[in-house]
């Protein structure tokens, strides 16, 4: 569970709850709306400061109102079960926190803003720069040293490989604005620099790439929405642009899904919802 949740504890605090010291089972009364049954913890299990998320009556269920939401989404639910009497809380978190102009949460940087450029930077070609794998190399898999080897207008690129691995692979890339996509696609800005990992856990896809997108810009949004970059199901790339709405009963971002789920929009439920991670290297 990422900690960036943690500044809304300190809210909460501040606004008179008690501290982060006082999660047990000691409150009667988790939110001043909500009557809670005894033992529920005043502060929501997952916004304090605290790793100890343990219960201790099977089958307790605790409400806490979504905050700033005035009703107009779901109460966050959390029960406790399981073999190890742990808390488990409903996912997504549910919030109505305002937004800076960034498209971040006032209160943390729980959400980020979909970065769809007007156009990427692609370098002149140059065969000489040399690809040096920075993991564990995949030696079967090397497909050239230099962009040299590669052909004209491809980049021999330091590419992601499973199990933490990486091997020098040539890319082409396949845009440079969105409009070289077509419609319902953006163009997502790659690694050009040969010494700098791509793909998989990099912070970009090797070479520019067009990916599904249902908005380019936030104009493409009902009132309210931002369009903003869902994430494969380990969270490492983009993999399509959507709107999403802050006054929906849905995830803003990773840190509102717990247990290490991502946050990625469902196409064919037409929304983001938290999807389970499953072991990515």
């Amino acid at each position: 569970m990422s900690r960036a949740l943690v500044p809304i504890a300190t809210m909460l605090v501040a606004a008179g709850c008690p501290a982060a010291s006082e999660h047990s089972v000691e409150p009667d009364v988790a939110d001043a709306s909500i009557e809670n049954p005894s033992g529920c913890p005043l502060v929501h299990p997952f916004l304090v400061d605290d790793l100890d998320f343990r219960c201790t009556k099977p089958g307790l269920t605790c409400l806490y109102a979504a905050p700033e939401c005035d009703g107009t989404k779901p109460d966050n639910r959390c029960f406790c079960g399981g073999d190890q009497l742990v808390w488990d809380c409903s996912s997504p978190y549910q919030t109505c926190e305002p937004l800076a102009e960034d498209g971040r949460l006032a209160q943390g940087t729980r959400r980020q803003p979909a970065v769809v450029a007007d156009a990427c930077t692609t370098p002149a070609w140059d065969p000489s720069p040399t690809c040096r794998p920075s993991q564990g190399v995949s030696v079967d898999k090397a497909e050239c040293a230099s962009n040299g080897d590669c052909g004209p207008d491809r980049l021999c690129l330091d590419t992601h490989d499973f199990g933490g691995s990486s091997f020098c692979g040539c890319h082409q890339g396949a845009c440079v604005t969105s409009d070289d996509c077509g419609e319902g696609f953006a163009c997502r800005c790659g690694q050009t620099d040969s010494s700098a990992r791509c793909d998989g856990w990099g912070p970009k896809p090797c070479h520019h790439r067009c990916v599904p997108a249902l908005c380019r810009s936030n104009a493409d949004c009902d009132e309210g929405g931002i369009c903003a970059a869902s994430p494969d199901v380990c969270g490492w790339q983009t993999e399509r642009y959507a709107c999403q709405y802050p006054d929906r009963p849905e995830c803003l971002s990773n840190a509102e899904c717990y247990h290490g789920a991502v946050c990625q929009y469902d196409v064919e439920a037409g929304g983001w919802r938290c999807v389970p991670t499953p072991v990515c290297e």
